[in-house]
C-alpha cells in the first residue's frame, strides 16, 4: 500500500531504495545514534522519549525534521532517498499487530487480546539484571528464546485461534486470538 504524499518521482527512485545500506540498518544507525534510540528498536516507542512511529507517513516525518529539535538534526544528515527508506520501513512493521509484554521484578498475570487478522509481532523487553528464557514453543516458535538483560527481542508468526499461555518465572502471559478477528 502506497502512503499518502507519495509522488511519481518517489515511486520512480523506488527501486534505489533497495541499494547499499537496508532500511533496517538505516533505521538503526541514522544520523550515528539510529531511530531507536528515541523509538525503540521496532519503533514501538518502548518507553522511550520518541513514542511509536510504526506505519508513520512521509508527511508526518518531515513535519518531525521540521518542528522536533532533536529530529531537525537528524533530518539534515539524511537524503530524501534515506527518508523514504525510514517510511518503507515503519510501513513494513506496521503490517503487524504491536503486542507488547515487559518482563520485570513483579510476579503478575498479563493478557492481551489481538484485534485484527494481520500477522503478529510480539515484543518482548526483559527488565531484568539477567538473561531470560522464553519458551515461544506454544506460538510455533524455537522452544527457547534468550534475551539479554535490559534488552528487547520480538517473535513474529501468523496468529490462529485460541489462548496461548507464556511463562517466564513468576510472569506469564497469555495472548488471545479470537475466531473472527477483521
Amino acid at each position: 500500500m502506497i502512503k499518502q504524499g507519495f509522488s511519481l518521482a518517489m515511486l520512480l527512485i523506488s527501486p534505489l531504495l533497495l541499494a547499499s545500506q537496508t532500511a533496517e540498518q538505516l533505521y538503526s544507525t541514522a544520523g550515528g545514534y539510529g531511530c531507536s534510540a528515541c523509538h525503540g528498536k521496532y519503533a514501538n516507542g518502548a518507553g522511550n522519549v520518541g513514542g511509536n512511529i510504526r506505519g508513520a507517513s512521509f508527511e508526518q516525518l518531515q513535519i518531525a525534521f521540521e518542528q522536533q529539535p532533536t529530529m531537525q538534526l537528524l533530518g539534515k544528515s539524511l537524503s530524501d532517498i534515506q527518508k523514504m527508506k525510514l517510511i518503507a520501513y515503519l510501513d513494513e512493521l506496521s503490517n503487524s499487530e504491536l503486542l507488547e509484554w515487559t518482563i520485570d521484578l513483579e510476579p503478575e498475570s498479563n493478557e492481551l487480546e489481538l484485534t485484527t487478522s494481520k500477522p503478529a509481532q510480539l515484543v518482548i523487553f526483559n527488565a531484568l539484571l539477567e538473561p531470560v528464557v522464553v519458551d515461544l514453543s506454544p506460538l510455533g516458535g524455537p522452544n527457547s528464546l534468550e534475551i539479554a538483560a535490559y534488552s528487547s527481542h520480538d517473535w513474529q508468526w501468523l496468529p490462529t485461534p485460541g489462548n496461548y499461555s507464556l511463562t517466564v518465572g513468576t510472569r506469564r502471559l497469555t495472548l488471545v486470538v479470537p475466531q473472527n478477528t477483521n
